[in-house]
C-alpha cells in the first residue's frame, strides 16, 4: 500500500527552534550590558529588536508546545491476542532473517549478534523469530519452537566460568534441578528445561562497552562453544549490541563516534553479525500484509485477510518514510488494540 509521505518533520523543527533560542539567549545577553549605552544612541532600533525578540519568543513558545498525544481507534480483526502482542514487531526484517536462517543450517557455531539502536527493538524482533518467523527458518529440518533464557553476562575475569554458570542458574533454577558445576551440566541442565532448541540471550551497551568488551565476546564464544559439545538440541547464542540514543548534541557526538568504534570491532566476527537493524519504509507494509499467521479460529491466513489500513491510518502511523521500529510498532499496538511491551521486552533484567 502506497500513499502520499506527510513531511512534516517535528525534530528537524525542534532543533532549529533550539538554536534560534540559543542566538536570541545570546542577543539578550549581550543587551543586558549595553542596553543604557544603546538605548540613548539607538532608541528605535532598541524598541525594534525588543518587539522581534518577544514576538519570537512567542513563537518559539508555540513550537516547544508538547502536542496532545492523540490515541488511534482500534481496528476490528480476528487474530488472537498472543500475536497481535508480537505482529507490531514483525515489519520487513527480511536480511536479517536471511542471515539467521543461513547461520542454522550451516555447519558453524548458532551465534547471533543482533545490533542497532535502542529505538529498532532488538527484544521484540528475537521474538518475532521464534514466535512468527520460526517455521519458515527451520525449512526441512522442522525445528521445535525454542525458548528463550535471558541472562547477565559476567565480566571478564579468571572466575568467568563459574559466574557464567551462574548467572544461568540464576534463570532457570528448580527445586529439582542440580546445580551445575561445570559447563558439560549446563547441557543436562538445558536438556531437562526444554525439549527442544534453546536460545541464550545476553546485551551489551554503547553506554558500557569497553575496550575489554571485544575480548570478553572471544571468551563469551569460547564457553559457548564448551556447552554445545555436549548439548543434544540445538542450542543458539544471541547476543544484543545496543547503541544508546542520548538527547544531548554533545552526548549524541560522543555515542556516534563510540557506536562506529563498536561496529568497527564487531566486523571481527562477521561470520556471527547479523545485518544491522534499521529503520522501517512505508513499502514494508506490503511485505507484512503477506505474512501467514492463524487467526482466532486457528485458521491459515495471512495478515491482509484480517487486517487492512486505509490511507489516513497509515499517515497516522508514517509521519515520514521511515521511521524507527519502535515509533512504527506503537502505532501498530493501538490499531490492534493491545498494550505495548516494548519496555518490559527491552528491560535488560527481564
Amino acid at each position: 500500500m502506497k500513499t502520499n509521505t506527510i513531511k512534516i518533520d517535528n525534530q528537524n523543527i525542534l532543533a532549529k527552534a533550539a538554536l534560534i533560542v540559543t542566538v536570541m539567549l545570546g542577543i539578550l545577553t549581550l543587551m543586558v550590558f549595553f542596553w543604557q549605552h544603546l538605548y540613548e544612541k539607538q532608541p528605535v532600533l532598541c524598541s525594534i529588536l525588543m518587539i522581534v525578540l518577544m514576538t519570537m519568543i512567542i513563537v518559539l513558545l508555540f513550537l516547544f508546545k508538547t502536542p496532545e498525544k492523540v490515541e488511534l481507534v482500534p481496528i476490528k480483526h480476528n487474530l488472537p491476542l498472543q500475536m497481535c502482542n508480537v505482529l507490531p514487531y514483525a515489519l520487513d526484517r527480511k536480511t536479517q532473517i536471511k542471515h539467521i536462517k543461513n547461520n542454522l543450517h550451516n555447519d558453524c557455531e548458532k551465534i547471533w549478534i543482533i545490533h542497532g539502536d535502542r529505538d529498532q527493538c532488538h527484544e521484540p524482533f528475537l521474538n518475532c523469530v521464534k514466535s512468527i518467523y520460526w517455521d519458515q527458518l527451520g525449512g526441512r529440518a522442522h525445528f521445535e519452537e525454542p525458548i528463550i533464557i535471558h541472562f547477565d553476562c559476567p565480566d571478564l575475569s579468571n572466575n568467568f566460568t563459574d559466574e557464567f554458570l551462574d548467572a544461568i542458574w540464576l534463570r532457570i533454577k528448580k527445586d529439582d534441578y542440580l546445580i551445575p558445576k561445570k559447563l558439560t551440566d549446563l547441557s543436562v541442565l538445558f536438556e531437562q528445561h526444554h525439549d527442544g532448541p534453546i536460545i541464550l540471550n545476553t546485551r551489551f551497551y554503547t553506554q558500557t562497552w569497553k575496550k575489554l568488551d571485544k575480548q570478553l565476546l572471544h571468551k563469551l564464544f569460547f564457553t559457548y562453544e564448551g556447552i554445545c559439545k555436549s548439548a543434544t538440541h540445538p542450542l543458539i547464542l544471541c547476543v544484543f549490541v545496543i547503541y544508546e540514543q542520548p538527547k544531548s548534541y554533545l552526548l549524541r557526538r560522543k555515542h556516534h563516534k563510540r557506536k562506529k568504534r563498536i561496529m568497527a570491532d564487531l566486523k571481527e566476527f562477521k561470520a556471527f553479525e547479523v545485518p544491522v537493524l534499521k529503520n522501517i519504509g512505508r513499502s514494508d507494509m506490503d511485505r507484512w500484509y503477506q505474512l501467514p499467521v492463524k487467526n482466532n479460529k486457528a485458521l491459515d491466513c495471512m495478515v491482509q485477510n484480517e487486517i487492512t489500513f486505509q490511507e489516513d491510518q497509515m499517515n497516522q502511523i508514517f509521519y515520514k518514510d521511515s521511521l524507527p521500529m519502535r515509533d512504527v510498532a506503537d502505532k501498530l499496538c493501538q490499531f490492534l488494540g493491545v498494550i505495548n511491551e516494548r519496555k518490559i521486552h527491552e528491560n535488560p533484567n527481564i
